[in-house]
């Protein structure tokens, strides 16, 4: 299972403490819906 966190929450110790919690990627607002379908498309790829 692959986590994807979306947050507003964009500190690079925010992003580090979601990763080092297990996310496998972490994506900022504000986000393109590109960027969101492309992230989603290679979590589940490797998954």
């Amino acid at each position: 299972m692959q986590v994807i966190l979306l947050t507003a929450k964009a500190q690079p110790s925010d992003i580090g403490s979601g990763l080092a919690a297990g996310a496998d990627h972490y994506l900022t607002k504000p986000f393109s819906p590109l960027q969101l379908l492309k992230l989603v498309e290679h979590a589940l790829a490797a998954a």
